[in-house]
C-alpha cells in the first residue's frame, strides 16, 4: 500500500526530533516510506517565530530530506486567539509563515486547524446556528483559498475535532469549546468538497479517534431520543448550543468514500488508539490518544486507516498518540509496531 508513516516531534527541540528519526529508522523499512510531523506551538509562534525557526532548521540539518514533510502550524483549540483562527485575516499571516518555512525546507504538507473556537458558556441563542456556521465557513475558505494560491505546491489539510473538544479533560460542560463544523458526517464532506473545489491543494487531515468519538456520542444521542430530537433534548443532555448530529453518522470507511465521490482529498490521517466510551458531560470518561491495541479499538483504527489509504494513495499516516518519555517514546514505539503488524493483514 501507498503511503508514509509519520512520527510528530515538537519541532524546535532537537531532542525529540533525533528520537523519532532513530524509531523511524529502526522500525520503518521499504517501501513504507518515512516522514516527521514536526509541531510548532502557538507560544514560541507569538514570541520568536525568527528565532525558533532558525532554530529549527538547525534540528533538520542531517535529517534526510524526504523524512520532513509535514508542518503542524500552531494550534489554539481551546480558546479563540485571532494568530490562528481562521476566521480573522490575522491568521493569514500566520498560516503564510508556516508555507514560507516549509517551502524553503522542502516541505510538502502542512495540518492546520481552524481554531474558530465558541464556548457553550458565550452560545447566544439568538443568533441562529446555521447563520453562524455559514458565516465562518466562508471567512475560513476565502483565507485558505488565498493562501493556497500563493503556495499551490504545498498541501493544506484541514482537520476534524472531536465532539466536545477536551471532553476528556473537562469536567464543567459549560466551559467546553466546540466548533459549528468539521465535527458532523456531513459537515467533513461538505468542507472537503469547497476546499477540493477551490483548490487541489487543499484537503483534510481526517483524524480517525476525534471522528470516532464524535461518532460514537452521536449513535448515542440518536439511539436515546431519535432522529427529530430537538434543543431541548440538548439541554438535558448537558449539551445546549452544540450542533446536532445530521441523520446517523457514517462508518469511517463510509465517510472516506464520499469523500472521495465529492472529489474531496485526504492528505494526512491521524491515528490513536481510542477506548471507544462516550463523552458524558460533567465526567472525565473518554481516552484518545492511547497506545494502538486490541483493547483501545486498535483492528478498527487499523482497518479504516487501510479504507482511507485505498483511497488516497500517497496519504501520511501520523502516530498520534500521547508521549510521557519523550526521547524513548515507548508509547510510539508500540503503537508503531502495533500499526505496522496490522495493516497489511486487515
Amino acid at each position: 500500500m501507498d503511503f508514509t508513516i509519520q512520527l510528530p516531534a515538537m519541532a524546535s527541540n532537537k531532542g525529540q526530533v533525533d528520537a523519532v528519526v532513530g524509531i523511524l529508522e529502526e522500525k520503518v523499512t521499504p517501501p513504507n516510506r518515512k516522514g516527521i510531523q514536526l509541531l510548532v506551538f502557538l507560544k514560541e509562534y507569538a514570541l520568536d517565530w525568527k528565532g525558533v525557526s532558525k532554530a529549527i532548521s538547525e534540528n533538520l540539518k542531517g535529517v534526510p530530506g524526504e523524512y520532513v514533510n509535514t508542518l503542524h502550524a500552531p494550534i489554539s483549540p481551546t480558546k479563540p486567539n485571532e494568530l490562528v483562527d481562521l476566521r480573522e485575516r490575522a491568521s493569514l499571516r500566520t498560516v503564510l509563515d508556516m508555507a514560507e518555512f516549509a517551502g524553503d525546507h522542502g516541505i510538502g504538507n502542512i495540518t492546520l486547524h481552524s481554531n474558530a473556537v465558541t464556548m457553550m458558556s458565550d452560545w447566544d441563542e439568538k443568533y441562529s446556528l446555521e447563520s453562524r456556521r455559514s458565516e465562518d465557513r466562508k471567512k475560513i475558505l476565502d483565507n485558505l483559498a488565498r493562501v493556497a494560491t500563493v503556495y499551490p505546491y504545498i498541501h493544506f489539510g484541514l482537520e476534524n475535532l472531536p465532539l466536545p473538544i477536551m471532553g476528556d479533560a473537562i469536567l464543567e460542560p459549560s466551559r467546553s469549546p466546540f466548533e459549528f463544523f468539521m465535527t458532523e458526517s456531513l459537515d467533513i464532506v461538505e468542507f472537503a468538497r469547497e476546499l477540493g473545489e477551490l483548490g487541489r491543494n487543499l484537503g483534510l487531515c481526517l483524524d480517525v479517534d476525534h471522528y470516532e468519538i464524535y461518532k460514537a456520542k452521536a449513535e448515542s444521542l440518536l439511539s436515546k431520543y431519535g432522529l427529530d430530537f430537538g434543543a431541548s433534548d440538548m439541554d438535558k443532555e448537558g449539551l445546549r448550543g452544540l450542533s446536532l448530529p445530521l441523520g446517523f453518522p457514517e462508518s469511517l470507511g463510509e465517510l472516506v468514500r464520499k469523500i472521495r465521490l465529492a472529489e474531496g482529498n485526504i492528505f494526512d490521517c491521524q491515528i490513536g488508539g481510542y477506548d471507544g466510551s462516550l463523552w458524558l458531560p460533567g465526567k472525565q470518561t473518554f481516552r484518545e490518544g492511547q497506545v494502538l491495541s486490541d483493547e483501545n479499538m486498535g483492528e478498527e483504527i487499523v482497518r479504516g486507516t487501510r479504507g482511507v489509504i485505498g483511497q488516497f494513495p500517497g496519504c501520511n499516516v501520523s502516530i498520534d498518540v500521547n508521549v510521557d518519555e519523550y526521547i524513548k517514546r515507548p508509547e510510539q514505539r508500540a503503537s508503531l509496531d502495533y500499526f505496522l503488524a496490522k495493516v497489511d493483514d486487515l
